[in-house]
């Protein structure tokens, strides 16, 4: 970042090796730099995003959130920050509409799936859960969807958890 400072990259660079070391103010500096070098990159917005996220400043989080998903409309990581952030600010169905737009677009994204799933469900709309719910179960439980995907989020989701929202949602 000292060697160019009039170039995004490096400072985003500079941003992940800061959170990388649990520096949050450091790395929101360098996110913010980024971004005000390269308004249209996507990953200083998703990174700054989450960190905003899970620091609970959701409203900055979502200007910073939407500012990326316009650069990459439905990107999975920006797609679920955005959605917890507007689910904490009480903007449910927006959340949903943000991850059914990020579902549409990677089907075998299994966390989208599920988060949608437990939204409809917090909204009260069981019924309209079912499908992504069951969508998950599917993902998760299927063999060759595993194979891999080892190091992947959608990995990371244990079978027990979307069979028990679907459990609920059909209950």
């Amino acid at each position: 970042s000292r060697a160019c400072p009039g170039k995004s990259r490096p400072w985003e660079g500079l941003g992940e090796a800061e959170e990388k070391r649990g520096r949050h103010r450091a790395a929101e500096s360098a996110f913010r730099r980024a971004l005000t070098l390269d308004p249209l990159n996507y990953r200083p917005a998703r990174s700054l995003g989450h960190i905003l996220s899970m620091q609970g400043r959701h409203e900055e989080a979502v200007a910073v959130l939407e500012q990326g998903l316009k650069s990459f409309p439905g990107e999975e990581s920006s797609s679920l920050d955005m959605a917890n952030s507007l689910e904490a600010l009480g903007r449910g169905p927006q959340a949903v509409e943000i991850l059914k737009t990020a579902a549409a677009l990677s089907p075998e994204y299994a966390m989208l799936h599920y988060n949608l799933g437990v939204a409809l469900i917090r909204q009260g709309r069981d019924a309209e859960a079912v499908g992504p719910l069951r969508t998950t179960v599917a993902l998760v439980e299927d063999p060759a969807w595993l194979r891999g995907r080892e190091g992947s989020e959608s990995r990371k989701i244990p079978p027990s958890p979307p069979r028990a929202a679907l459990s609920m949602a059909l209950c």
